[in-house]
């Protein structure tokens, strides 16, 4: 299907199944996107910290410490 430009969205916590049968996971938390694994990243222990790091919240950082996917314009 990934061949004919198809997706299948899993939702799943159980990360052997997502191992199995996707070729990319992306790790949610708490609503937030906390990143993404490929297949030469499947291990738990990964999968695992990324679901349990929490982010760093934008009024306790400097920007140059954010991702910069969470950096905002100043007005």
């Amino acid at each position: 299907m990934a061949a004919a430009g198809k997706a299948i969205l899993v939702i799943s916590s159980e990360h052997q199944e997502l191992f199995g049968l996707c070729d990319r996971v992306l790790v949610m938390a708490e609503g937030e996107l906390r990143g993404m694994l490929l297949p030469e990243d499947y291990v738990e222990e990964k999968l695992l910290a990324l679901a349990m790091t929490k982010p760093i919240a934008a009024a306790e950082a400097h920007p140059e410490d954010l991702p910069a996917h969470t950096h905002q314009p100043v007005n």
